[in-house]
């Protein structure tokens, strides 16, 4: 009698964006891997599965200030802080994630005596590295007003070694 062994191996899912995690039914907030599909770009990112539905992926967050900000340009292509802490995501891979597909962008502030407020985009992509990161949006709602912080539409993304958007 013959014996047929057939070996399975797990094949991890690969996950374009935190909305991609939700979908697949994890459904708590946390870090989880993503990658962009055709590329050997890949990364960890904090997934917020509570705010407006769920599945959002979180570029950048800031709380305390332990960590720096006041980085150069390839620290910010590139990312840097921790995750589950502070971080910056990384422009390269939020450019990547932007032209894969449609993507809103929601900014949440709040302040130490616990007020929040918040800007949506409907639509936001990043150009990419030649074209500085430049961010472009449309379609703003919220409680925050328009947030004149991340520069006027059509500019580029500067660093402390990179001014681009005189």
């Amino acid at each position: 009698e013959e014996t047929n062994t057939v070996m399975m191996q797990d094949t991890p899912t690969l996950f374009l964006d935190c909305a991609a995690v939700y979908k697949s039914g994890n459904t708590h907030s946390g870090v989880y891997t993503l990658t962009v599909p055709n590329t050997t770009l890949e990364v960890k990112a904090f997934c917020d599965m509570e705010t407006e539905g769920g599945g959002w992926t979180v570029l950048q967050k800031r709380f305390e200030g332990r960590v720096d900000f006041h980085r150069t340009w390839q620290e910010y292509k590139k990312g840097f802080g921790e995750p589950s802490g502070e971080f910056w995501l990384g422009n390269e891979f939020v450019s990547k994630l932007t032209n894969q597909k449609p993507h809103k962008l929601r900014i949440q502030l709040s302040d130490w005596e616990g007020n929040s407020a918040f800007s949506q985009y409907d639509e936001f992509f990043l150009d990419n590295e030649e074209q500085n990161y430049k961010i472009h949006l449309k379609g703003f709602s919220g409680t925050a007003g328009k947030i004149s912080s991340i520069g006027q539409p059509g500019s580029g993304f500067s660093t402390k070694d990179a001014d681009n958007d005189k």
